[in-house]
């Protein structure tokens, strides 16, 4: 039986080798991006065991009117995939919220947060929501 954490490695590796950055992936959260210098992917993992489905997007972090989502979890343990299209060296910042549970820059995007963001430079980025 292979581990949730070694299928998740190999699920990264296969996506950072084969994949590679859509003209048309601003508006959709898809695994179209590697390597693209104007592009950047996400693994956003739900281990809150809760029994409610998290609603994530991602903001600007100097403009948190430009968004990408919102986008939703796919289950407990499960793993979410995508890549956004952006502009090289942007910062983006995750923002989640399940019920009264809020994680990141929350889903306004106006909250502090240690470890949420990213520069979009080609690199991906893991997120895990685990409750608190």
């Amino acid at each position: 039986m292979i581990s949730n954490r070694f299928h998740k490695t190999l699920v990264i590796l296969a996506f950072l080798l084969a994949a590679s950055c859509s003209p048309n992936s601003r508006e959709s959260f898809d695994d179209s991006c590697a390597n693209d210098l104007e592009c950047m992917g996400w693994y956003v993992t739900d281990y809150c065991d809760d029994q409610q489905d998290i609603t994530y997007s991602f903001f600007d972090d100097g403009d948190p009117q430009n968004t990408w989502g919102p986008y939703t979890t796919k289950g407990l343990n499960e793993y979410s995939t995508g890549t956004l299209k952006c502009q090289r060296d942007q910062r983006i910042c995750i923002g989640a919220q399940a019920g009264e549970k809020v994680w990141g820059v929350g889903m306004e995007g106006n909250r502090d947060c240690e470890r949420c963001c990213g520069k979009c430079n080609g690199m991906s980025y893991m997120f895990d929501l685990r409750c608190k």
